[in-house]
């Protein structure tokens, strides 16, 4: 968008449409969630779409839809990066308590999105169950070394 002003509260609404319908269940609304980053991913608007939408994600972290939760955590960095709001210590340990689902897949992302903004605690190790399950699952392979030709090298 060129010039996005004026168009905060119509992108706040939609924010809102497709996280409350992914939240109870809607199937089709989880497949938009990827597209929240082209609602968020916009400078220059004013701070308070900013503050909103990141206190407003803040409360997903913690919803029973482990997608929901996923987008939460993308888009507050990605509102983060944006804005140039510096990040409050509360928000950071809710950011940073993802590390620690029940879902193998919202504290993989967490790990991938938080470790590009360096905010992985000092003392954070992952599991040994969830080393494995990176080793051993085909969607996670790009994360894994190449492997090498032994018969190559002969």
């Amino acid at each position: 968008m060129e010039d996005a002003n004026g168009w905060e509260d119509f992108l706040f609404e939609q924010i809102e449409i497709i996280i409350e319908a992914s939240d109870s269940g809607n199937k089709e609304a989880e497949y938009e969630l990827s597209g929240l980053y082209y609602l968020t991913n916009i400078h220059d608007l004013n701070k308070s779409f900013y503050t909103k939408s990141i206190e407003y994600l803040k409360t997903k972290l913690n919803s029973e839809n482990p997608e929901v939760r996923k987008a939460a955590l993308e888009n507050i960095l990605d509102l983060h990066f944006e804005s140039k709001l510096q990040l409050k210590p509360d928000l950071i340990e809710a950011l940073q308590s993802q590390l620690y689902d029940k879902s193998f897949d919202v504290r993989h992302d967490a790990y991938l999105d938080l470790k590009d903004f360096d905010l992985i605690p000092n003392q954070f190790q992952r599991s040994l169950m969830d080393k494995i399950r990176i080793k051993m699952s085909q969607g996670y392979r790009s994360l894994m070394k190449p492997p090498t030709n032994e018969l190559s090298k002969q």
